[in-house]
């Protein structure tokens, strides 16, 4: 997993993690501070430059707070063997 930012956030990330279980993808991030983040779109891709499928969208639990929160969401689509890729869109 690798975690690329590509644009500037206020959402600051503690981690973002993608672990294979037996049938489905944990995907788990946590956040240490969602000041101005209203919600998180969760995206996934079978190739690093291809199209984005929205998975979820969450809703932030700290929005407009110094606090942060902890997120996971169970990614049953995936076949096993199956290379994928997430993206995380504060908005």
């Amino acid at each position: 997993l690798t975690l690329t930012v590509t644009a500037p956030t206020v959402a600051q990330l503690a981690g973002f993690e993608a672990s294979s279980q037996s049938d489905y993808v944990q995907v788990i991030w946590e956040t240490i501070s969602e000041l101005t983040t209203a919600r998180y779109n969760l995206y996934r891709s079978p190739a690093l430059d291809g199209d984005r499928t929205l998975l979820t969208t969450v809703t932030a639990v700290s929005s407009g707070n110094f606090g942060g929160g902890v997120y996971q969401y169970m990614d049953t689509g995936v076949q096993p063997g199956q290379t994928v890729f997430y993206w995380l869109e504060d908005v």
